[in-house]
């Protein structure tokens, strides 16, 4: 990651877990071409085919509210949250600095089939922190989606998709 945004000097990374409480949690991560699947929520896996074989490292990581890792800057332009299965949490530990300021929040919605319960619940949260769900159209432009983001992502047949909150496109 560090390598892809070198060139960038208005984005920063961060090597933290972002949760909704100080805490020590697990993290699971596993190898090669499963590695996109590293979660602190292995049990939204456990249907998979693969899941029964793959062996899993188990790493204890420090987790933090994301309102208090923001404290120190002023407004973030975007935040990207893909964190298999936390996505709830990971709001809810930045709900106060959400509620604000006026960030670009994109976040990985998955299917129903993948165990999206935790996605839905952060949906339901930014919604209620004033944001709006838009899908992004083949040339780059927001729509903003009309039905639930649920039934939106299981309509496109896809496993996941990235969905844009942001609460208001002017």
């Amino acid at each position: 990651m560090e390598k892809n945004i070198s060139k960038h000097i208005n984005i920063e990374a961060f090597n933290i877990a972002l949760s909704d409480k100080e805490q020590t949690i697990d993290l699971f991560e596993f190898p090669g071409q499963y590695a996109e699947y590293n979660t602190i929520e292995p049990g939204q896996f456990e249907g998979e085919h693969w899941f029964g074989h793959v062996k899993h490292k188990k790493t204890a990581v420090n987790a933090m509210r994301g309102d208090k890792l923001m404290e120190g800057y002023t407004v973030a332009a975007m935040i990207k949250i893909d964190v298999e299965g936390s996505e709830n949490r990971v709001v809810n530990g930045l709900a106060g600095y959400l509620s604000k300021n006026d960030i670009v929040v994109v976040m990985e919605f998955v299917s129903e089939q993948r165990s999206n319960k935790n996605h839905i619940l952060a949906d339901i949260l930014l919604s209620e922190l004033g944001y709006n769900a838009f899908r992004i159209l083949p040339g780059g432009e927001p729509e903003r989606i009309s039905v639930s983001t649920n039934r939106y992502v299981d309509s496109t047949g896809l496993a996941s998709d990235n969905i844009v909150y942001k609460k208001d496109f002017m």
